[in-house]
């Protein structure tokens, strides 16, 4: 009897095992299935440049957005548009059209680094991540129907930039997060957004957002010493005739002319010939940093006509909107200035 009862029980155990096994299996999912159902989906590009690198040297650039749109591909001698999308592990990129489809695949190593293996024509490229492109510093053209309408100086560390045009001038600093441009034009509380596409090193559109407009930049070249320049106060000296100031008088100083007051007075300032207009900085002591960083560090006394009390040994700064950023020569424009009756 007890070996029957041991035999029950032992069979018993087997059953409740074999039952969990079971049930087990029942609930287990099929890892070919399981495989069959995820979707691998590829990582946007981090935006900014990455530098197409080959035997340890960059030459090429890619500059990606975080919309994947106004994307652009650079090399010393040209450049191209392109946006891209991603399809599970494919990426599409329509280069300088949206009807040019080319597939690629992409293998990131990190966050700074990848491969692209393209279809057509088949090749494969190291890309290494480099940060946000800033402007080439120099002066930036804006150019519309082929004229140049005005001029940006960027600098190399992004500051005390200048916007001028013939008429008007501001001061800026800009700076990058991700693929915006945040400028502060006049002031660090002015907030101005745009998106900035490259087409090689010497080109470029800015799409501002407010208000919202699209410019082309074309580089024209370095900032020349002659413009970063120490002035020469001139005595501000009035006879019998008033003093002058001519629009070749500051030309190549960023329009900027420099006179010392010899006499207390009340002074008047008027424009009397040409279309430049005229900004008037008065300073007690003497502006020693370059001409064109004048109207970004200091606040102009007077716009346009009008009078002034000025110190003797005062410091009076005439800014023209006529130089060698805005004009390729000198206009006959001119203001005088006299005392007031």
């Amino acid at each position: 009897m007890k070996k029957i009862t041991a035999i029950i029980m032992i069979l018993a155990v087997v059953f409740a095992f074999a039952s969990c096994g079971g049930k087990a299996d029942d609930n287990a999912t099929d890892p070919t299935e399981t495989q069959s159902e995820v979707t691998v989906q590829a990582q946007a590009f981090k935006a900014g440049v990455w530098a197409v690198v080959k035997d340890g040297e960059e030459i090429g650039y890619y500059t990606f957005t975080d919309d994947m749109k106004q994307c652009s591909y650079e090399t010393e001698k040209s450049g191209v548009p392109f946006d891209y999308e991603i399809s599970g592990d494919s990426y599409i990129f329509h280069m300088g059209s949206v009807d040019n489809v080319t597939k690629a695949k992409v293998v990131f190593s990190g966050e700074d680094e990848c491969t692209i293996t393209w279809d057509d024509p088949a090749r494969t490229e190291t890309l290494k991540y480099k940060g946000a492109k800033a402007f080439k510093a120099g002066v930036w053209a804006v150019v519309d129907d082929g004229e140049e309408v005005g001029y940006y100086t960027f600098t190399d560390d992004m500051k005390q930039c200048l916007y001028e045009s013939e008429k008007s001038g501001v001061p800026f600093d800009y700076e990058i997060s991700g693929d915006s441009y945040i400028f502060h034009m006049g002031s660090v509380d002015n907030v101005t957004k745009a998106k900035v596409v490259f087409s090689g090193e010497d080109e470029c559109t800015i799409t501002w957002d407010d208000p919202a407009r699209t410019e082309t930049l074309k580089f024209k070249g370095a900032v020349e010493d002659e413009d970063d320049s120490e002035l020469d106060a001139a005595p501000l000296v009035i006879n019998s005739e008033p003093y002058t100031v001519t629009a070749k008088d500051g030309f190549n100083n960023a329009g900027v002319t420099e006179l010392k007051c010899d006499a207390t007075e009340e002074y008047t300032f008027k424009a009397v010939s040409g279309d430049a207009t005229w900004q008037i900085f008065v300073l007690d002591e003497k502006f020693e940093d370059g001409a064109r960083y004048l109207v970004q560090a200091e606040k102009p006394a007077l716009s346009g006509d009008g009078e002034l009390d000025i110190k003797a040994g005062q410091y009076i700064y005439v800014v023209c909107s006529e130089s060698s950023f805005t004009a390729d020569t000198a206009s006959d424009s001119a203001l005088e200035i006299n005392y007031a009756e």
